[in-house]
């Protein structure tokens, strides 16, 4: 049984990943497009805006929505009372947190020291609501365990939106094009959502039940703190380099980032499903079986962070002047920090998604409010005196500080989860395929192989060293 629900896993992570991949695709056209169709100021000021919609949007994206994917795992029984109850919920709440957004845009845009911004945060706004809703239909199939369905939902809104905004920018809406591109792409995604569960046939629904309220709010209300305190890691550090840099340092921080949080986009999929499947385990089998899921829940994030993290440093300098062009070449000493900081904070997401999957949200929002709290005062020091590069050391500390300490509870409750012979066998491979991709730089779409090979030898070292001998012992 657990040969099968592991294969299961198997099969959905990969199949999650592989849409988060099209989706962090699909970005990287927009912001490429946007980097070279603009100037780095302007580009800048689409990177901040964003980066606030996007830190106010984790408000309502893992709240009710993750309540659905922990509770509908653990019974599928109350399903469509579970579902409706969430639904009204997730409505009353989104429409709570676009008016409070809408109110306090005036103090943001001072804080940012751009009026314009104002008029743009407004236009934003709209996107709370639709990408609220839309994030609502994505915890439910995840949930019921519908993951192809979720996977089709990522591609869907990933493709809608960068369509939608390099459309509106080429008819020449500018930045507001873009940013009404985004909340179109939430719309289509959101009907789409909707329209596929509506085929999904439930129990009939049984009458809601105070308890019911009071299971979705307790496990909801942390879940929100937690998120908007984790991903602040991922928002701070542009806004202190907007607020005590030039503009155009935004803009040049904003390409960094853009590139090196390839393994955060890539590691999501692989975050939504340990969550609902964890929280099975937990409910239904022994502590030794969640021991071994989470083993090789490690096991897969080693194997596949250390080369994305060894080839973008190498390769710094080549992927900016190919994405972005020269004009970004102050993004290169930026994007080679900030990469190991962004691979470290996805250890720390996966290891607090652990945490609350175990039942214990709070803990992980307190592990992570320490965390963004350690961020803000390492960037109130480090940007004003080291600018860009500052910001980008901020973050590597502060998710070091996070893993540390969620990484010592889940030690605690779980045992020793880290597979250190992969750990080894990962690092040897890494280190091997470092001098290859220095001894052969590459522009242009000649990168694109360089990294494409490399990837296919470090793969290959891995299956020389044992790691991956029976095709999928990195898994089972």
């Amino acid at each position: 049984m657990h040969g099968v629900r592991m294969t299961f896993f198997i099969r959905s992570t990969f199949l999650l990943m592989t849409a988060q991949s099209v989706f962090m695709l699909s970005g990287y056209v927009l912001n490429v497009f946007l980097a070279r169709y603009f100037n780095p100021e302007i580009y800048g000021v689409y990177g901040v805006v964003m980066a606030v919609l996007v830190w106010v949007e984790l408000c309502v994206i893992n709240g009710v929505p993750t309540a659905m994917q922990k509770f509908l795992s653990e019974s599928s029984a109350e399903a469509s009372t579970l579902i409706c109850l969430g639904r009204r919920m997730q409505l009353g709440y989104v429409l709570i947190v676009f008016a409070l957004f809408v109110a306090l845009v005036p103090m943001i845009s001072i804080w940012l020291q751009e009026p314009t911004f104002q008029k743009l945060l407004w236009i934003a706004a709209s996107d709370i609501v639709l990408y609220g809703l839309y994030w609502f239909y994505l915890g439910v199939h995840n949930g019921l365990h519908r993951f192809q369905s979720q996977a089709l939902l990522v591609v869907c809104y990933g493709i809608s939106k960068v369509v939608s905004s390099i459309g509106l920018v080429l008819t020449g809406a500018g930045i507001v094009g873009a940013v009404v591109g985004n909340f179109l792409g939430s719309a289509i995604g959101l009907i789409v959502g909707m329209r596929m569960l509506k085929r999904t046939c439930f129990p009939a629904s049984t009458t809601t039940e105070p308890s019911d309220y009071s299971r979705i709010t307790k496990f909801a209300g942390p879940i929100i703190l937690y998120t908007l305190s984790i991903n602040a890691i991922l928002c701070i550090d542009l806004l202190f380099v907007r607020h005590f840099q030039p503009p155009a340092a935004a803009g040049h921080y904003t390409a960094a980032a853009t590139v090196a949080r390839v393994p955060y986009f890539l590691f999501l999929g692989l975050a939504s499903t340990v969550l609902p499947v964890l929280s099975r385990m937990l409910a239904q089998e022994s502590m030794e079986a969640s021991r071994r899921f989470l083993r090789q829940t490690m096991r897969l994030l080693l194997v596949l962070l250390l080369p994305v993290l060894v080839l973008v440093i190498a390769n710094a300098t080549s992927i900016v002047e190919f994405l972005y062009s020269a004009t970004y070449a102050q993004a290169t000493p930026i994007l080679r920090i900030l990469i190991v900081g962004i691979a470290v904070y996805t250890l720390l997401m996966v290891l607090t998604t652990i945490i609350s999957a175990d039942g214990h949200p709070n803990l992980a929002f307190q592990i992570s409010l320490l965390s963004a709290v350690a961020d803000v005062i390492l960037c109130f020091i480090l940007v004003p005196k080291a600018g860009t590069q500052g910001a980008a050391i901020a973050t590597i500390v502060a998710s070091t500080f996070g893993v540390l300490l969620a990484g010592t509870h889940v030690l605690m409750r779980f045992g020793p989860i880290l597979p250190w012979a992969t750990l080894m066998r990962t690092t040897i491979a890494g280190i091997v395929i470092v001098p290859f991709s220095l001894l052969w730089p590459s522009t242009g779409w000649m990168l694109l192989v360089e990294i494409t090979l490399l990837l296919g030898f470090y793969l290959f070292l891995l299956y020389i060293l044992g790691e991956l001998k029976g095709a999928d012992k990195v898994l089972i």
